[in-house]
């Protein structure tokens, strides 16, 4: 029998690992999302109180 030196590739790795990553960058916007929203709406509640 001939064996084939190449290996062959591990196509449910690849994909795999092409989930893992969407799955981290849609966390890093949503992130982004929810930090950007709280950066909003923050400085307008602590500026609604009037100082002494």
């Amino acid at each position: 029998m001939h064996r084939n030196p190449l290996a062959k590739p591990n196509y449910s790795f690849e994909k795999r690992q092409r989930e893992l990553a969407k799955k981290k960058k849609k966390e890093e916007k949503a992130a982004r999302k929810r930090a950007d929203r709280e950066a909003a709406s923050g400085p307008d509640t602590g500026t609604a109180e009037p100082s002494h």
